[in-house]
């Protein structure tokens, strides 16, 4: 048994994904201020959710998000509020990967544009839920010597690490082959599959 590979198609599908690739990261760099308005939206309602006495503000600034809470910190100029800047092009890189490698299969139809939304709105809800995981490990580990005249609001536990691990950083990079390539089972079979 070998296994047999359709070099035309799979060399076409490269050179289109190598098209579609810069075209998918100008157009979400372009859009990310209102990408990221999305994720301070449903940060602000699930960090109010799980930390409504520490969460002070979300405050938006094109792609960055500062997570101002009311934690004060010690520094070497005296006490400080703890304000955690998050970049949240960071947590979404995958975004255009996914778009690029959906746009750049053969038969783009009306099915597909259904699931390349679906996958840009999974994809928005991870990235959001990264940041959110990325804050609680901020809080727990790197900030919690700093906190002045309080323990940290999140205790230091190995379950909160392997989340931050796996929804930071693998999941992000992952997820996009992983949708592109569910949504594209005949395409990738039609590309390589075995022979006797």
């Amino acid at each position: 048994m070998s296994i047999r590979v359709n070099k035309k198609k799979l060399l076409t599908f490269f050179a289109e994904i190598l098209v579609m690739l810069p075209v998918s990261l100008i157009v979400w760099y372009q859009l990310s201020p209102w990408l990221t308005a999305f994720n301070s939206l449903a940060l602000n309602i699930s960090l109010n959710w799980q930390l409504p006495d520490v969460l002070a503000a979300i405050v938006h600034h094109d792609y960055w998000i500062d997570i101002e809470t009311r934690l004060n910190i010690d520094t070497a100029n005296g006490t400080g509020q703890l304000i955690i800047p998050v970049n949240a092009l960071t947590y979404g890189a995958g975004l255009p990967f996914f778009a690029a490698l959906m746009l750049a299969t053969p038969d783009f139809d009306w099915r597909k544009t259904v699931i390349l939304v679906c996958g840009i709105l999974f994809l928005l809800l991870l990235q959001t839920f990264s940041i959110h995981v990325f804050v609680l490990k901020a809080l727990a580990f790197d900030w919690q010597q700093q906190i002045a005249g309080a323990a940290s609001p999140i205790n230091q536990s190995n379950g909160l690490a392997l989340l931050y691990q796996f929804l930071v950083l693998i999941a992000p990079n992952v997820a996009p082959l992983l949708l592109w390539a569910t949504a594209n089972k005949s395409f990738i079979q039609s590309v390589g599959g075995l022979s006797n």
